[in-house]
């Protein structure tokens, strides 16, 4: 079984973990370095939320920074997995920057053979892998195959039935190593850094202005969150044979470029997709110079194809990323880096795991940026329960946010905008109801029972019905607050990010002024003695030689270290456009007709609970 987060398998530096709390949101905590081994005792080790920083010790299974599941403890029989109603799948992301004290990822090589595999299902050798008759034959651990080991990798087995020499190898120590690949895997292709500032009206592929002049209401479908044209697909097959990744930088001068088609190409190539709006050169250049900077520099591989394979029981469902694909099973990719991760979704198809886990793996051959042809292999490893509570123990909040917000993003186009919002809350309703009806402790009707492992549940999913992909317009406020770009910037996102970056779109933070704010704070922050002097115009914030500036200052560059990306910060004084943006996007509080407060959320929730079990 595998142990809970801050247990066996995990130890801070510096202070014991947090006192629980009774309030399920987001708290403030101090940020201490978690080592994290990936399996203690020979049992998998849960992880802890992505915000928690993480020192990786690879003890067999890949890390959760390349491959994290919505499942920790996996349903044995499809029965169970059915009446469950939790979501499994795998957040994947191959080429994840490691931390600096992670252990690093090994290269192999195996000679003039290649890489192992099984001959069967063509799974790479991992740290399950069996040998039997003294070393001479190996099993499968995702099919079952029994077969000869290829010549010159075979050892002896000491007295445990274990390879002798199963320490000193990588690829039968580690959840993730990288493979020196042979001649048969070679290939050879480019990135495209375009930079555009109004809309693409000529040539072919081209575009239309498509954006309605009128705020949004729930029965509007978003059809044009589409491309404009099959030709924008065909383009980015055309990139993607040719080994060209686009990656796009869209420096709004105007209202609209149709960046819904722009993602359409983006994507379909396997490229990436960056919205500067209201582009203004002295407030911007140090985001685009810093995102420019980063993009080139970032971990990469190119000429990449992806696999992902699961064993007996388990079957791969819909995938959702930026990717190109030629056949069903292989996903291809002229250039992927560490910012770019995929999900896919796992169905329990029959018995799961004759060997007490179940297994999944990721393997991607890339050339790496010094020019090698390698293989890199993730592997996890995942423990099989009957229970119905330990299911819902082993869920893990972050990938369950990540693959339910890939679900409900790809289907938005040419969807209304109140049912998107209304399949958020309904795979919540249906995963609480489920967890009532089998796995909780109680039944009393009149409270609001969550699973431990997904207190945040209810506050997540607010916060995602309430992004701007999924927000209608607010006329009251006399303009769209959800322009159609911005819609199709959030759906690029949703369907890319890496999964520690999903809990902050989904939970925004912001500071707000109100006029009863202290003229010393006013000072040492913004230089001001009070809100009126801010003059009428958005500004940068300011850095003061005060310790009130140099803290907040401090805060947000921490921000920016863990998001990866500078971020523009703009203090907006009251009247500008800006401010009614700042005030749609809060989560747990009630703005206008852009969503319900939390309090809202949960007696909404609760309320559409009972009459289900009614």
């Amino acid at each position: 079984m595998g142990t809970p987060p801050g247990a066996a398998g995990a130890g801070y530096f510096g202070a014991p973990a947090p006192a629980k709390r009774n309030d399920p949101r987001p708290a403030l905590s101090p940020q201490l370095e978690m080592v994290f081994e990936t399996r203690r005792g020979g049992d998998h080790s849960i992880p802890p939320p992505c915000s928690t920083p993480l020192v990786v010790r690879d003890k067999g299974s890949a890390g959760p920074h390349h491959m994290r599941s919505t499942l920790n403890l996996v349903p044995q029989t499809p029965a169970l997995f059915r009446k469950l109603k939790l979501p499994f799948g795998l957040v994947i992301n191959p080429m994840a920057a490691p931390g600096l004290r992670d252990d690093p990822i090994p290269t192999v090589d195996l000679g003039p053979g290649g890489p192992v595999r099984c001959a069967e299902c063509k799974a790479y050798v991992n740290a399950y892998f069996r040998f039997v008759a003294d070393g001479g034959r190996m099993v499968c651990n995702f099919c079952g195959a029994e077969q000869p080991v290829p010549p010159g990798y075979a050892c002896p087995l000491d007295m445990e039935g274990r390879r002798r020499d199963a320490a000193d190898r990588p690829e039968l120590c580690c959840g993730s190593v990288d493979m020196v690949a042979t001649a048969e895997y070679m290939a050879g292709g480019g990135r495209l850094h375009a930079f555009l500032a109004t809309l693409p009206r000529r040539g072919r592929p081209a575009s239309r202005p498509r954006e309605v002049p009128r705020a949004l209401a729930d029965r509007d479908a978003l059809d044009a969150l589409h491309p404009d044209g099959a030709a924008w697909g065909e383009l980015a097959a055309r990139a993607a044979e040719a080994q060209v990744r686009p990656e796009l930088y869209c420096l709004a001068a105007g209202p609209y470029m149709d960046v819904a088609s722009l993602d359409a190409f983006a994507r379909g190539a396997a490229g990436s997709l960056r919205f500067y709006p209201g582009f203004h050169a002295p407030a911007d250049a140090a985001r685009l110079q810093d995102d420019l900077r980063w993009a080139l520099a970032r971990p990469a591989g190119l000429e990449a194809v992806g696999r992902l394979r699961v064993s007996t029981g388990l079957s791969v469902g819909r995938c959702w990323g930026a990717f190109h694909r030629r056949t069903p099973t292989d996903l291809h990719f002229p250039a992927i880096d560490a910012d770019q991760a995929l999900a896919a979704s796992i169905e329990v198809d029959e018995k799961a795991g004759g060997a007490g886990e179940a297994y999944a793996q990721f393997a991607l051959l890339y050339t790496s940026p010094a020019g090698r042809r390698l293989v890199r292999v993730h592997t996890l490893a995942l423990p099989i329960t009957t229970g119905r509570s330990s299911a819902f123990r082993g869920a893990d909040m972050d990938a369950v946010l990540a693959l339910t917000a890939r679900r409900v993003a790809a289907q938005a186009p040419g969807k209304a905008l109140g049912a998107c919002r209304d399949a958020v809350m309904a795979a919540a309703v249906d995963l609480l109801v489920a967890y009532r009806q089998h796995a909780a402790q109680q039944s009393d009707t009149s409270q609001l029972l969550l699973p431990e492992a997904l207190q945040l549940l209810p506050l997540f999913s607010l916060g995602l019905s309430k992004n701007a992909l999924f927000r209608r317009g607010v006329a009251s406020w006399g303009w769209n607050d959800a322009r159609l770009d911005e819609r199709a910037l959030w759906l690029h996102r949703l369907l890319t990010c890496p999964v520690e970056a999903m809990a902050s779109i989904v939970y925004e933070a912001s500071v707000f002024f109100g006029k009863a704010v202290p003229p010393a704070t006013l000072e040492g922050l913004l230089g001001a003695h009070s809100l009126e002097a801010l003059g009428p115009a958005p500004a940068p914030l300011p850095r003061l030689a005060t310790p009130l500036s140099a803290a907040v200052n401090a805060l947000l560059n921490e921000v920016c270290r863990q998001r990866g990306r500078l971020l523009r910060t703009r203090v907006l004084p009251a009247g500008v456009g800006g401010v009614d943006a700042f005030f749609s996007a809060l989560v747990e509080d009630k703005a206008g007709s852009a969503g319900g407060s939390y309090a809202d959320c949960l007696r909404q929730l609760h309320r559409a609970i009972v009459n289900k079990l009614s």
